[in-house]
């Protein structure tokens, strides 16, 4: 059996045996991180740690404003603030 007959006959299983191959082989790998990056791949990730340093980024209760914006208060309303642990008893 040559190398491609084997590789055809990889490509004919359904895709979880496919994935369940692939990852066989990946963890077959001595050392995956020590092999070479093509020259496109080094490129892309080049430009995208250039790009990072440029970026200040945000400040994490900025960042936490986004993602959760407080409510409209409305006047005269009091907002009451709960623990929803504080009445589970400990054993």
């Amino acid at each position: 059996m040559t190398q491609s007959d084997i590789r055809q006959q990889v490509l004919d299983l359904p895709e979880d045996e496919r994935l369940e191959i692939a990852d066989a082989i990946w963890e077959s790998l001595e050392d995956p991180d020590s092999l070479p990056l093509p020259a496109w791949q080094r490129e892309l990730l080049d430009e995208r740690l250039a790009s990072a340093k440029h970026d200040e980024g945000k400040d994490w209760d900025e960042v936490k404003r986004e993602i959760w914006p407080q409510p409209p208060r409305r006047r005269g309303a009091v907002s009451v603030v709960t623990n929803p642990l504080a009445n589970l008893a400990c054993t």
